[in-house]
């Protein structure tokens, strides 16, 4: 059996989520955490496009995991409208 720690907390923060994530990974061990709909991770700077914030959150999860040795899954949805119009990628 393995411990599990759910959070299921709608609009947090990158940061916010970042230092809880920092903590169970220093008080229970944690070593995988999955972050579901990234796409609604909200951060506190201003990004002149959407393609930057996600650089932005996907980099900051990337630089936790390295520092924390930890795995993260991070899931985030499609835009489904862009996929039925033809277009790539999205």
């Amino acid at each position: 059996k393995l411990p599990m720690h759910i959070r299921d907390v709608a609009g947090m923060k990158l940061d916010a989520m970042l230092a809880d994530m920092r903590m169970l990974c220093r008080i229970h061990g944690v070593k995988v955490i999955g972050v579901d709909y990234a796409q609604l991770v909200q951060i506190s700077e201003t990004m002149h496009s959407r393609e930057r914030e996600v650089a932005h959150i996907s980099g900051s999860f990337k630089r936790f995991a390295k520092k924390n040795d930890a795995t993260i899954l991070l899931l985030s949805q499609t835009n489904a409208l862009r996929r039925s119009r033809g277009h790539a990628g999205g």
